[in-house]
């Protein structure tokens, strides 16, 4: 079981985004992202990148 720190919907889509803290995410060998966001539609659940993530990693370019 994974303890997330945000949940919530996703009003474009209807899916359920869960944020999984970076410390976590390394746990999991995710470890190409500061934060992982998985959305989750029906009974599929994908990785999608954070656009907060994005930003901060073209601040520290």
């Amino acid at each position: 079981m994974i303890k997330t720190t945000k949940v919530y919907l996703d009003r474009k889509t209807g899916g359920l985004r869960i944020y999984i803290p970076r410390d976590m995410a390394m746990l999991l060998k995710w470890n190409d992202h500061e934060n992982i966001v998985l959305m989750q539609k029906g009974s599929q659940m994908t990785v999608i990148k954070d656009s907060i993530t994005e930003r901060q990693q073209k601040m520290m370019r």
